[in-house]
């Protein structure tokens, strides 16, 4: 059929339809990458959050403890001058790995909660890359799962901080909306 011969209250009709169809696939787009977004900004203020302190515990001389589970409590101006307790297992998706000059683990903390941890994937990190990220958060692209992350240099000890969450969690939400799972 010609669409000529349609009447023009039909093509008018067909055309609202459309652009209607139209706006709501661009507002459903827009609406799933501002909802993207907010959660990896979120994340990347968890992740600098975490790595401020845990920076400054580390360059005050704390070391990482990966298999203990109690976590001592120093609270209080007492301590303020003396070494900072050891760092020691969080249960979290979130992780910490502290680097030497040459890039080689030291320690690493948390991420029981993820399928892949960050360490398998920072073989090839070294000082020169966290200097280039320049203490903001970045995203570590990996073959089996992403992560955000922030890499911060310790300046006593030259020693990198990698603190990294996995994107798992921000994928799947985003998946789930598009696909309305």
């Amino acid at each position: 059929m010609n669409l000529n011969q349609w009447s023009l209250r039909s093509r008018l009709t067909i055309g609202i339809v459309m652009l209607t169809a139209i706006g709501f696939a661009a507002i459903f787009y827009g609406t799933s990458n501002a909802l993207k977004n907010y959660l990896i900004n979120e994340i990347d203020t968890e992740l600098m959050n975490v790595a401020g302190t845990t920076a400054m515990r580390l360059d005050r001389g704390a070391q990482i403890d990966s298999d203990q589970d109690d976590y001592p409590v120093r609270r209080g101006r007492a301590h303020e001058n003396s070494a900072p307790a050891i760092l020691q297992r969080i249960p979290t998706t979130l992780s910490v790995t502290l680097l030497d000059k040459d890039g080689n683990i030291k320690g690493a903390l948390g991420g029981d909660l993820t399928t892949y941890r960050i360490t398998d994937y920072l073989d090839d990190f070294d000082k020169d890359d966290a200097q280039e990220t320049k203490g903001l958060p970045f995203t570590l692209e990996a073959s089996d799962e992403d992560f955000r992350a922030v890499a911060l240099m310790l300046p006593t000890t030259g020693d990198t901080l990698v603190v990294a969450q996995s994107l798992k969690a921000v994928n799947k939400t985003s998946h789930n909306i598009v696909t309305g799972k």
